[in-house]
Order: structure tokens, then sequence, then C-alpha cells
């Protein structure tokens, strides 16, 4: 973020508000909860914060703190008066600072007004990520897990991240039918959960998964921006769904589904169709078929059996094609 967001230009009497106003408003508090005085003081409290190009190590930077160039003078911040003399104080009473932060803005939410914004924004941020992205912040909810995330009566250390995710999916919220499959499959999730339900394997991750990823939509290690990738329906387009369909059918090819694994997936006495369409549900889909969608895949494998071929080469085109129709069901582009 040095880097991303110009902190390294920063420097006293020339401050750049970049990492100061992001820091608030997209990695702590979000909108509504500072002010434009607290994001200049604030970048002022960050002046010095800068990188070395001159690394040992492989990656081409490292951290250094300039003390030629950080503001010595008095800052406020949240109406905190403050001037630390060592190393990078300044940036470390500004982040207990936003930590701490109650902005009393219950124009977002009331729960604003006795809580610290940061662990409701985040509260908020997680569980949109891992439940539904229809919760708002108003959401009992996220009071809820903010007073978790804060306080953490698990081992008394506010803000730990593994705590408050497994008080989440040890939650009944977690389980509730109603956030089953509300959610889009972003690619990464569309290709990982494919192989791992398959235990199938891409021999690279820098040939054709890498490259179908970014046809999705998801450049890995490069979102768009700093705020990161767009998630919902932006991920559902006709140009996005097709290349989903087409990796599907990669997927399916005999390059990774070999004629061993294919061979050895489903025991000879158990490859009715029934079974066949049964197996894939089970592993990829998770939920019951509608009983269309049912019929289309039966219809499928009945014209498979009823054309030409050997009983194996029927069984082989079974497979592969049941593998790519149901990645190109509606529900498996849902979480």
């Amino acid at each position: 973020m040095l880097i991303y967001l110009d902190n390294r230009l920063n420097k006293k009497g020339k401050p750049q508000e970049n990492y100061a106003r992001e820091i608030m408003e997209l990695f702590s508090m979000g909108v509504g909860n500072y002010t434009e005085e607290d994001v200049r003081e604030v970048a002022r409290a960050f002046t010095g914060e800068t990188i070395n190009a001159q690394c040992a190590d492989n990656w081409p930077y490292s951290y250094v703190f300039d003390a030629g160039k950080h503001d010595g003078n008095l800052k406020s911040v949240f109406g905190q008066v403050f001037n630390f003399e060592g190393e990078a104080e300044d940036t470390n009473y500004v982040i207990d600072l936003i930590l701490d932060r109650i902005s009393g803005a219950t124009d977002i939410s009331p729960a604003h007004a006795t809580h610290p914004a940061t662990a409701l924004y985040m509260s908020w941020k997680i569980l949109t990520w891992f439940v539904s992205e229809s919760i708002t912040i108003e959401a009992p909810a996220v009071r809820e897990l903010a007073e978790f995330f804060h306080t953490n009566p698990v081992d008394g250390d506010g803000y730990h991240i593994r705590q408050t995710l497994r008080k989440l999916f040890k939650s009944q919220l977690f389980y509730r039918p109603e956030y089953r499959y509300t959610m889009y499959k972003h690619p990464a999730d569309f290709v990982v959960m494919a192989l791992r339900n398959l235990q199938l394997h891409e021999n690279s991750y820098t040939g054709q998964a890498r490259s179908f990823l970014q046809r999705m939509g998801m450049r890995v290690f490069s979102p768009p921006n700093v705020a990161g990738w767009n998630h919902g329906q932006a991920w559902v387009n006709s140009g996005y769904l097709l290349n989903r369909y087409n990796y599907a059918n990669r997927l399916s090819s005999s390059a990774i589904a070999t004629n061993e694994w294919v061979d050895d997936l489903i025991p000879a006495r158990q490859r009715n169709h029934d079974a066949m369409i049964e197996f894939f549900r089970a592993r990829l889909i998770q939920t019951e078929l509608r009983p269309q969608e049912y019929a289309i895949l039966n219809d499928f494998l009945s014209e498979i059996q009823n054309g030409g071929g050997s009983a194996q080469s029927k069984y082989r085109r079974k497979i592969r094609g049941l593998i790519h129709l149901m990645m190109a069901l509606p529900q498996y582009q849902l979480k």
C-alpha cells in the first residue's frame, strides 16, 4: 500500500493523503466516520513511512522510516492531540485511535453510537463475504459479531480475525437455509471448488487455470483497484459465463479427466443414469436438481446410450459430459 497509495511520496510540508484516506475508508471504519481534517492529520502522521529500493531479498523493496521526511509537529486526529519522537510512533498511535474510534454516526447504524466503527465495518465486510451480500450494516448480526471482534472474550485480545471467523462459522446464522446459494461464485471459487470436489488437478497455476481466471474477470493477485474486485452479479455476464463454460469443457477433457480417472470413478455395477447424475450432483451442486434439469441431464445420457461406440467409450463420454453440463447449471454459479 505504501507503493499503491503513494505514501512513499508523503513527506513533511507536502502530505500525500491517498494512504491516510483509504486506511479509514476501505480498510477500517468506512465512509462517514471521519472528517477531511482527520484525513489531512493522519497523512501528516504517516509522513516518512516509505520504501527503500535496495533490498537483499528477492522482493525489490523494503520498508523504511525516513525521519527527515516526517512531520514532527503536533497533530490532531478525532480531537486527540499528539506528537511522538520515536520511529513510526505517530503511525502506531493513529492506528490505535482508529481501532477504538466510536464515531457516533447513527445515520450509518444505531450501533455506531456505542461500538467502534472499525469493529462494525469489518464485521459487516466479513458477513457480506462469507454469509450474504444482502446483509446491511444495520443488521443485528453485524453488531453481535462486532462486539466479539472488538472484545474477543476467548483470549482477551481484541480484533482477532481467527477467533472471529471461528465464531461465525460455528454460529446458527452461518447455516440458515435462507443464506444458502444466495452468493455468486467468483472465478477462483468456480475453478478451485471444481478441482477440489472432483479431486482433479491442474498441472500449473501459470497455465490454463490462470488464463481462464483472467478471462472470467479475475486476474489473481492483481485487482483492478485498491478496493479490490466487485462481487455479486458483477461476475455474471455473457462473456464471463461463456469462459466459465469453456473452462468446464477443459476440466472434462481427457487431458485432465483422464481415462484412468474416469474409469475408476464409479463401479461398473453402479453405472446407471440415476447413479451417475447423483454422483456429480452430490459433489458439484449439493442441492436438489429441479425436475427439468434432471430431465435434461437424463436425456443427454440417453442420447449417448443410444449412439454408437463401445460401452466403455459411452461411459467416458457420459461422465465428461455430466461434468461439463453440471458446471454450466445456474446453481453451480452460486455458493
